[in-house]
């Protein structure tokens, strides 16, 4: 494949540079983290079911960071293809995989969080849940069995800065690829919707009944988070695809703007898991204050601090009660 310049000017590859890089690096290292740490040391307070779908989404994320991000960075970098056509089909035609592992196993871990709750005798074993997963790569590779059935390949768009599969364009392969897409990502995407009202539903009642303490509580909020990011960002690119498979050319910024909005996902669960899930935000913190010396003096300095103001305040407030009440 030849090198191809890209139709964007310095002042937009260069802050879309900048965009990529910081997601890079963050959805390599975040994912990384999450499969690590829950592998070696538990390290999200999860039943093992919704585990193991978070690590499938974890690996899902660095299939995509790989695929997609990493030569779209190289792309707007270098202001031009220089990765070749083995990264041009990875980009082009593997990069729909990962996409699919995203929407089916959020929808997996929607449907197993409210069953859970609505039946919470009747447990989905763990070889069950590796079963469903193993039935979710299937699903997620047919795009790639599609494309290979009509020998279709790949071409690089300069106005996205990316390489697409030419079976978007292709006037035979339009019906099958609008109902693939249909059954791996327009149902999971609406079906996440509607549990995720029934979840929040729960959500809410476990709120009023036992406060936002309670572990199933927690782990309801971090699901929630974790499909509404999910919602966020690959809904403009459901509405994409089906744009595209109807006109092929659509509006330059358009695509520019569902492609780098796909991007938030892959780098946005792990911080998700931070602020949700208290024993995975502690180790994170652990990491961090090991990494950066002082750090944690800083923070423990600050907290006695506010605590000793606290405490003085307090003692000001009660010597004050009892000279009202002596008086």
């Amino acid at each position: 494949m030849n090198t191809t310049d890209i139709d964007l000017t310095h002042s937009q590859s260069i802050p879309l540079a900048i965009y990529t890089f910081v997601v890079l690096v963050f959805g390599i290292l975040g994912n990384g983290l999450v499969l690590y740490s829950s592998l070696r040391y538990d390290a999200i307070n999860l039943d093992r079911v919704s585990l193991e779908f978070v690590r499938n989404l974890a690996l899902a994320d660095i299939l995509y960071t790989i695929c997609i991000i990493f030569p779209q960075f190289v792309t707007f970098a270098a202001r031009k293809w220089v990765l070749g056509p083995v990264f041009c089909v990875l980009q082009g035609e593997v990069g729909m995989v990962p996409g699919s592992l995203n929407t089916l196993t959020v929808f997996a871990i929607s449907i197993f969080r409210l069953k859970l709750v609505m039946s919470p005798l009747r447990q989905l074993s763990l070889f069950t849940a590796r079963i469903i997963i193993g039935v979710i790569w299937l699903m997620a590779l047919s795009p790639i069995a599609l494309i290979e059935g009509y020998h279709l390949g790949v071409v690089f768009d300069p106005r996205t800065a990316r390489c697409v599969g030419e079976i978007y364009s292709h006037d035979e392969a339009r019906l099958p690829l609008m109902i693939l897409v249909s059954l791996i990502v327009f149902i999971p995407l609406f079906g996440t919707i509607a549990l995720n009202f029934g979840l929040l539903g729960v959500a809410l009642r476990l709120k009023a009944t036992n406060g936002s303490h309670g572990s199933a509580y927690k782990a309801l909020v971090m699901i929630l988070s974790l499909s509404g990011l999910f919602i966020l960002s690959w809904g403009p690119y459901l509405v994409y695809t089906f744009m595209k498979i109807k006109t092929p050319t659509l509006p330059h910024d358009f695509e520019l703007v569902v492609f780098n909005f796909l991007l938030l996902n892959a780098f946005g669960n792990p911080f998700l898991y931070t602020l949700t899930n208290k024993r995975f935000g502690q180790y994170v913190y652990s990491l961090i204050t090991g990494w950066v010396p002082g750090l944690r003096n800083i923070f423990t300095s600050t907290v006695s601090s506010e605590s000793q103001q606290q405490h003085t305040t307090r003692t000001v407030l009660n010597q004050y009660a009892v000279q009202s009440s002596s008086t």
